[in-house]
C-alpha cells in the first residue's frame, strides 16, 4: 500500500523539524478511531500509533513496529488513513515472516531473486489480508472498497504510483507480469477483468484465475477473536504453496517474455545512441578538418571506424525493417513526450493553484490578524481559532505544492531522458511479424559478450521495476521482507569487490613473498616462519568465531545448531547421507546476549611429543592462539574472552597469562615449544601442569563457560597418576559450580578411540577427543581439526 509510505511531501534532506510548521489538531475522536483500528485489527494492543510533523510524511517503523500518521494526512484523506491503518494491521496479524513458514534463508533468496515472484505473493497476499479485515472487521469494508474503485478506475494499466506510470511511459510497455498482478487485484474487487486484454496475460489469467480465487480465500477463521498462531502459519503455507506451485509457473512464462522484450529495447537503444553518437563524431571531423587539426582527425577517424564497425549488424537489416523502426520508434518518442508534457502541464497547473491559495489564505490571516487585535472576548477568541484554521490550510496547500514540484521534476526529468535519447520507449506491439523476426536474428548475430551486456540490462530494468510496485503492496510492518533486487545487486557488488580485493592482496602478498622469500628465511624467527605458513587458516578460525560471537553483523540468525527454533531444511536432507549433518539441523534466532568464555590450553613438551608432533602441535596452537587474540579485539560488555597457555613436561611453561595479549615476547616464548621436547627432563607431569592451570583459570573465570584442554599422547608420569586422580575427582562438583570443563585431547591415531576413553573415565576428565597431529591422506591435519573443534566449543558449550 505505497500510496501511504509514499506520500512525503517534503524530499528527505526538506523535512521540517519539530517548531519549524504549525501545530496540525487532529480531533480526539478522529485520532483515537485511527489508533483502535491498527490496534484492533492488527492484534498488538503494544502497538504504539503516533503522530507525526505535519509534512513529515506518514510511514511505518520495521524498528520498533509503530505507525506514524502525518497530520495533513489525516486531514485531507482520513477515510483513507482508515484503510490504511486497518490493512497494515491485518498483515500484522496474518502474515507471517518467511522464516514462519519454514523457508530457509537460502531458499527465500533463491526464490525472491527471480523477478516477478515477490510482486505475485505481494498481489495475492494484499486481497487475502483484505478479505480477512472485512468479514472480522466489517466497519472497515466500505473504507476499502473506495480506496480500490479509485486505484481501478482505468482499465488495462498497471496500477501504482505516478512513479511506476514514468518508467511505464519511458518502457513504451507494459510489463506483462505486472499487467497480470493488476487484473488480478480487479477481478478480487470488481469480479471481472479490464475488458482489452493482452492476450498472453488473458492466457495466463484464464489458467490460474481459480488458483488465485483459492489461495486468497485461504484465510484464517474471521470469527475467531484471537486466531491462533497455527492456524494463521497453516493458511500462510498453503497460500504460498499454491501461489508457488501452480500460479508462479504460468506467471514466470510472461517475466520471460517481458525480459526478451526488454532485451530487444535495450538493442535497439544501445544501436539508437550509437547512431546519435557517430552523427556527433562525424560533425566533429568536418570541424577538424575545417580546422586543420590532423591529430583530431585521425582520434576520431578511429572513433568513427569502431562504431560504423558496432552498427554494421543493424546496417544490415533489411531497408524496410529500418524505415518500419525508425518510425515507430519516432512515433513512440512523440507518444511519450507529449503524454509526460500533460502531466508536467498538469503538475504545473497544482502547483500554481496552491500558490494561489497560498496568497488567499495569507491576506484572509492577516485580515483576521487585524480584527483580532481590537476584538475582545469571545470574539477575539472565535478569530484566533479562525486563524489557526486558515494556518492549517496554507499549510496543506504548501504541502501540496511541494509534492507535485517533486512530482514535476521527476517528469521532467524522464522527459530529458527521452527527448535526449537516454531513454526509448519501445512499441512493441505496433511492430509487423517480420520485423520482429528480424530483430530476433539480428540479437542472435550480436557477439556473445554483447548479448549478455543486453540481458543484464534488460534483467537490471525489470528488477528496478518490481522493486517499486512492491514498495507499494508488501507489508510495512514485516521487518523480515526480502532483500530487494537492488539491495541484492548492492550487496553481491560489495561482495565481488570484496572478493576482487582478497584475491589482489593474495597476488600481491604471493608476489612479495617470492621476491622476499629469501630474506624472510634469514631474518623471521621460528614463529613468523611457521606463522607464515598458517596465515589463511587464523583468519579462516577468526571469522567463523566471529560470526558465532557477534552474530548481529551477519543479520542475527545462525544455522549449524543441534536445536533451536527453526529446522534448516537443507542440513536435514543431507543427514540421511552424512550423519555429522544431525547434529546442525537447527537455526538459533541469536538476538544479543552476554557471552563470557575463558580457555587454559595445557601443551605436552614431553619427549614423545618430538618430531612431526609437536611441529603440527605448534602450527595449531598459532592458529588458536592468534585467531582468539584477534577476537579479544571485540571485547565488549556483551562479549568477553580471554585464553591462557601453558606447555608442561616435568616443568612448567607460563608462555601466555589469561589477560595476556600476543607480544612478541609471547611469541618468542611460544617459539620454544619444538626444542622443549629435547630437553633432559621431557617427563609427563600433567598433574603439576593441571593445578596450575586450573588455579589460575578459577581467577579469571567466564559467566558462559570455561575450558581447560590438555593436548597430550601419552599418560602421565606413574608417580604423579594418584594425584591427578585425585585432583579432577575432588574438584568436580567445584567445577559445574564454576562451569569449568576439563577436556583430554589424546594426540594419537583414529584408533586409539577406545584407549583415550579408558583414560577419560580413569582419571575422571570432564570429555575426551582423539585429534591427529599428523595429517592423515584424507580429513583434516592438527590445525583444521582445532579450529573445528574452538568453534564447536564456542558454538555448543553444552556439549561438552
Amino acid at each position: 500500500m505505497g500510496i501511504f509510505e509514499a506520500r512525503q511531501y517534503f524530499p528527505e534532506e526538506e523535512k521540517p523539524t519539530r517548531g519549524e510548521t504549525e501545530k496540525i489538531e487532529i480531533p480526539e475522536e478522529e485520532w483515537r478511531l485511527l489508533e483502535i483500528i491498527a490496534k484492533r485489527v492488527g492484534g498488538d494492543f503494544g502497538m504504539e500509533v503516533k503522530l507525526g510533523d505535519p509534512g513529515g510524511g506518514s510511514f511505518f517503523d520495521t524498528e520498533d513496529g509503530s505507525i506514524t500518521f502525518d497530520p495533513l494526512y489525516i486531514k485531507e484523506n482520513l477515510e483513507q488513513a482508515k484503510f490504511i491503518a486497518g490493512h497494515e494491521g491485518s498483515h500484522r496479524a496474518i502474515t507471517p515472516h518467511l522464516k514462519e513458514l519454514g523457508l530457509s534463508q537460502e531458499k527465500i533468496g533463491e526464490l525472491y531473486s527471480q523477478i516477478g515472484f515477490d510482486y505475485l505473493q505481494n498481489v495475492i497476499e494484499d486481497p487475502a489480508v483484505n478479505d480477512w479485515m472485512g468479514k472480522r472487521f466489517p466497519g472497515l469494508k466500505r473504507y476499502t472498497e473506495k480506496f480500490y474503485n479509485e486505484q481501478l478506475k482505468e482499465e488495462g494499466v498497471v496500477l501504482g504510483t505516478p512513479e511506476v506510470q514514468i518508467i511505464a511511459t519511458q518502457l513504451g510497455y507494459q510489463p506483462k507480469f505486472a499487467y497480470y498482478g493488476s487484473e488480478i487485484i480487479r477481478d478480487w474487487h470488481q469480479g471481472r477483468f479490464s475488458q482489452k486484454l493482452d492476450p498472453a496475460v488473458e492466457k495466463a489469467l484464464q489458467r490460474t484465475i481459480d488458483d488465485a480465487r483459492r489461495s486468497r480465500s485461504t484465510i484464517p477463521n474471521p470469527d475467531s477473536e484471537n486466531p491462533e498462531k497455527k492456524e494463521i502459519i497453516q493458511t500462510a503455507q498453503e497460500r504460498f504453496r499454491i501461489n508457488t506451485e501452480y500460479i508462479w509457473p504460468e506467471v514466470k512464462k510472461l517475466v520471460e517474455m517481458d525480459l526478451h522484450t526488454e532485451e530487444q529495447r535495450q538493442m535497439l537503444k544501445d544501436f539508437r545512441q550509437k547512431q546519435k553518437k557517430l552523427k556527433q563524431k562525424r560533425n566533429e571531423m568536418k570541424q577538424a578538418q575545417k580546422e586543420g587539426n590532423k591529430e583530431r582527425q585521425e582520434e576520431l577517424q578511429r572513433e568513427i571506424e569502431e562504431l560504423e564497425k558496432e552498427l554494421s549488424p543493424f546496417n544490415g537489416l533489411p531497408e524496410d525493417v529500418k524505415k518500419e523502426l525508425q518510425e515507430q520508434i519516432d512515433r513512440a518518442v512523440r507518444e511519450a513526450a507529449e503524454k509526460l508534457n500533460q502531466e508536467i502541464e498538469e503538475d504545473q497547473r497544482q502547483i500554481e493553484e496552491a500558490k494561489r491559495k497560498q496568497e488567499e489564505l495569507e491576506r484572509e490571516i492577516q485580515e483576521l490578524e487585524e480584527k483580532a487585535k481590537s476584538a475582545q472576548g469571545k470574539e477575539k477568541e472565535e478569530s484566533e481559532k479562525q486563524i489557526e484554521k486558515k494556518k492549517v490550510e496554507k499549510l496543506e496547500q504548501e504541502m501540496k505544492q511541494k509534492q507535485a514540484e517533486k512530482e514535476l521534476k521527476d517528469i521532467q526529468d524522464a522527459l530529458e531522458d527521452t527527448q535526449s535519447g537516454e531513454e526509448m520507449p519501445y512499441p512493441e506491439d505496433k511492430l509487423s511479424e517480420g520485423t520482429k523476426q528480424e530483430l530476433e536474428k539480428l540479437f542472435n548475430k550480436l557477439p556473445r559478450q554483447k548479448r549478455e551486456e543486453l540481458k543484464d540490462k534488460a534483467r537490471e530494468q525489470l528488477e528496478d521495476f518490481e522493486d517499486k510496485i512492491n514498495e507499494e503492496s508488501e507489508g510495512k510492518l514485516n521487518p523480515d521482507k526480502p532483500e530487494s533486487h537492488r539491495e541484492r545487486r548492492e550487496r553481491e557488488a560489495i561482495e565481488r569487490e570484496a572478493a576482487q580485493r582478497s584475491r589482489k592482496t593474495e597476488i600481491e602478498k604471493q608476489r612479495i613473498e617470492e621476491e622476499l622469500e629469501q630474506m624472510r628465511k634469514e631474518k623471521m624467527t621460528p614463529y613468523e616462519r611457521t606463522r607464515a605458513k598458517v596465515i589463511g587458516l587464523i583468519d579462516d578460525l577468526y571469522y567463523r568465531l566471529r560470526r558465532i560471537l557477534k552474530p548481529e553483523e551477519y543479520g542475527g540468525e545462525e544455522a549449524g545448531y543441534p536445536a533451536g527454533q527453526r529446522l534448516d531444511i537443507s542440513r536435514a536432507m543431507q543427514a540421511k547421507a552424512d550423519v555429522e549433518q544431525k547434529y546442525k539441523l537447527w537455526i538459533r534466532e541469536t538476538a544479543p546476549e552476554r557471552k563470557d568464555y575463558r580457555f587454559w590450553h595445557l601443551v605436552d613438551l614431553s619427549g614423545s611429543m618430538a618430531g612431526g608432533k609437536i611441529e603440527e602441535t605448534f602450527k595449531g596452537f598459532i592458529v588458536a592462539g592468534e585467531a582468539i587474540d584477534r577476537i579479544e579485539d571485540l571485547n565488549s560488555d556483551t562479549l568477553t574472552i580471554h585464553q591462557g597457555i601453558t606447555g608442561f613436561h616435568n616443568r612448567i611453561f607460563p608462555f601466555k597469562e589469561i589477560q595476556e595479549r600476543f607480544t612478541k615476547e609471547v611469541e618468542d616464548k611460544l617459539s620454544t615449544i619444538p626444542e622443549r621436547t629435547q630437553d633432559d627432563d621431557a617427563g609427563t607431569n600433567t598433574y603439576s601442569a593441571t593445578l596450575f592451570a586450573l588455579e589460575a583459570l578459577k581467577q579469571n573465570l567466564g559467566e558462559t563457560a570455561n575450558f581447560l584442554l590438555t593436548f597430550s599422547d601419552g599418560g602421565p608420569n606413574y608417580d604423579i597418576r594418584d594425584n591427578l586422580k585425585e585432583l579432577l575427582k575432588e574438584t568436580k562438583a567445584e567445577r559445574e559450580r564454576l562451569k569449568i570443563k576439563i577436556g583430554l585431547i589424546w594426540l594419537g591415531e583414529e584408533e586409539n578411540g577406545q584407549t583415550l576413553q579408558e583414560l577419560v573415565r580413569e582419571y575422571g576428565y570432564d570429555f575426551g577427543l582423539v585429534m591427529q597431529t599428523v595429517k592423515p591422506e584424507k580429513g583434516k591435519g592438527f590445525s583444521e581439526a582445532l579450529a573445528d573443534l574452538l568453534e564447536d566449543i564456542i558454538r555448543n558449550p553444552e556439549k561438552y
